[in-house]
């Protein structure tokens, strides 16, 4: 389901929680930032279909990154320098 529906059913429930820090971040935090971010891409000119590559750490904000290119319903690849033996 979207986290649009998970943000009004249980806004204040955790959505992700890291598990080495124990950092979480809520639906209604996680719906907020990712439609956030997807409307900074909407105003740079991206659209639907358009291909995107990530470069970033594994932590919280991915997730919000994930979602918003979800949204706009972009093609993206995810790029790391570090991947552990089982991402290989």
């Amino acid at each position: 389901m979207y986290p649009g529906h998970w943000s009004k059913v249980f806004p204040h429930k955790p959505a992700v929680v890291h598990a080495s820090s124990g950092e979480s971040i809520t639906y209604q935090q996680l719906d907020d930032r990712s439609n956030q971010l997807a409307q900074l891409m909407w105003q740079q000119g991206l659209r639907k279909g358009d291909h995107v590559s990530i470069f970033m750490e594994n932590n919280l904000a991915f997730f919000e990154v994930i979602l918003d290119l979800n949204m706009i319903l972009f093609i993206f690849s995810r790029l790391t320098v570090i991947l552990n033996n089982w991402e290989r």
